[in-house]
């Protein structure tokens, strides 16, 4: 056999390899649109008329057979439809096993005054006068998370997620 087939078997082999390896990675990574999650232990931490610090744990499910490696998030916190936090990072560096999950903590500042004048009423009575009113106070989680499979990495994972609290 000629030197130059051999070397082209070769190279069409290796570039055949390169192609399946790439696939799969891409396979496991598209799973990750897929990735379920689910907040826990919602906690008001603090609440003044001037401060609230609210605290909330993420639990993401990896459905896939790779481990990844969240890179970054960008999540809005939302009091009764209005924005009064976010949540921001690029430079995560959170592993997650493969076919696992893992809990992440997440705390969000801000002043009663942002969820407006007409809703302060009712924040107050949830927070400081621990009253379940009529109408239930509604928090929403909105973002996106960015994530990796060593070379491959995936953004705007999207995350939604509303939360009622009595």
């Amino acid at each position: 056999m000629d030197n130059k087939v051999k070397i082209a078997l070769a190279v069409g082999g290796l570039v055949a390899v390169g192609v399946g390896v790439y696939s799969y990675l891409k396979r496991n990574a598209m799973k990750l649109m897929e990735m379920t999650y689910r907040f826990q232990n919602f906690k008001v931490k603090t609440a003044t008329l001037s401060n609230v610090e609210v605290g909330a744990e993420v639990v993401l499910t990896n459905p896939s057979q790779l481990s990844f490696t969240i890179t970054g998030y960008d999540i809005n916190v939302q009091v009764q439809g209005v924005n009064v936090a976010n949540l921001k990072r690029d430079n995560s560096n959170i592993p997650i096993p493969s076919n696992s999950s893992i809990t992440i903590p997440f705390d969000a500042k801000f002043s009663p005054s942002q969820v407006g004048s007409t809703l302060l009423p009712l924040f107050l009575d949830v927070f400081v006068n621990n009253k379940a009113g009529a109408e239930k106070l509604k928090f929403r989680y909105i973002g996106t998370l960015s994530a990796k499979y060593g070379v491959v990495g995936i953004t705007n994972i999207p995350i939604d997620y509303t939360y009622e609290m009595n």
